[in-house]
């Protein structure tokens, strides 16, 4: 369903509320995630909420679950273009980081 949002039989274009789906193995929204090495998040990196960025640990260890999340549209959404990627870290409540794809 993440690879196609046009209903069948469909004459209206129909706006992508979620991100595309991303990598080989074609992640979208709400799918569990573990991260495969120690990561340290640096200044310019994004991190949400960007008002308390400096209160985060900005550091992602090997073996961390999270839930892919992010910026979801709604009918009379105004964003353009791809939706961001977020994960929600469950061992850093509050804080999602930003990935680029």
């Amino acid at each position: 369903m993440a690879l196609n949002v046009q209903p069948k039989n469909s004459t209206y274009f129909q706006k992508r509320k979620i991100a595309k789906p991303k990598g080989n193995d074609n992640i979208v929204y709400g799918d569990k995630v573990i991260n495969l090495k120690n990561t340290r998040w640096e200044n310019w990196q994004w991190i949400k909420p960007t008002d308390r960025k400096e209160d985060a640990f900005k550091y992602i260890a090997n073996g961390e679950i999270g839930v892919v999340t992010g910026e979801f549209r709604g009918a009379n959404g105004k964003g353009k273009g791809e939706p961001n990627i977020e994960i929600a870290f469950s061992t850093q409540q509050g804080y999602s980081y930003v990935f680029l794809g």
